[in-house]
């Protein structure tokens, strides 16, 4: 719904995208957190320096490894009681001594490659189809959803919970670019990403079926 929803913000109906955004509310509060979106995302501008873009990712990274946010997450219950995350809210000294974080295993580092493909390679998404606002916004949700999660990952999974909405556009852009490689004939760029994505796939769903999870509602990450 928030994908649908996004076209309003390049189509600058600042109307549009504040009801649908609370008509997602209702399904979860969290939802009210992409009410500032509009206003960062409605001018159009062009990230066109794909290595600056990564510097900013791999530093959100080392920053994300080293540096700790658990004490300042210790003021923040009040929020994510609002953001409709209540059982952490109540529960937050259990929440920051929960050590499970998504380290750099087989799945962290095959997204990781994953996401510095699409940035090296977007400038060639971005021309193949005309400069497309909208598209360009996608990359930018993009890019602003990857550097937060790995800024924030070590910390804790439950911190990048509010960004699914940012990562969703993650999906969007692999299926771009794979298309766009393809089409241009970009054989080896276009079988790293592949295998990148055919990769997370089978070993999530690998990951899950060693866990013994098969029938657990997680199961669904394996469709992303």
């Amino acid at each position: 719904m928030f994908v649908a929803a996004s076209h309003y913000i390049t189509d600058k109906k600042l109307g549009r995208f504040v009801v649908s955004i609370f008509a997602l509310s209702l399904i979860h509060k969290s939802a009210l957190i992409l009410l500032p979106l509009y206003f960062l995302l409605y001018k159009d501008f062009y990230l066109k320096y794909r290595t600056v873009n990564i510097l900013v990712l791999i530093v959100c990274t080392v920053i994300g490894t080293y540096a700790s946010f658990s004490e300042a997450m210790l003021s923040t219950s009040n929020i994510f009681s609002l953001l409709g995350y209540d059982a952490y809210a109540e529960n937050m000294d259990m929440v920051l001594e929960d050590t499970r974080t998504m380290t750099w295993g087989p799945v962290r580092i095959i997204l990781y490659l994953k996401d510095i493909l699409i940035i090296w390679c977007y400038p060639y998404v971005y021309n193949y189809f005309n400069k497309d606002r909208w598209i360009n916004m996608v990359f930018n949700m993009f890019l602003l959803g990857t550097c937060l999660y790995n800024l924030l990952v070590l910390n804790g999974i439950m911190f990048t919970r509010p960004l699914m909405y940012l990562r969703i556009f993650g999906l969007i852009m692999a299926g771009l670019t794979l298309y766009v490689l393809f089409k241009r004939k970009m054989t080896m760029k276009f079988s790293i990403l592949m295998f990148s994505v055919i990769s997370y796939i089978y070993i999530s769903h690998f990951k899950l079926y060693a866990a013994g999870v098969l029938d657990s509602p997680i199961l669904y990450k394996f469709c992303f």
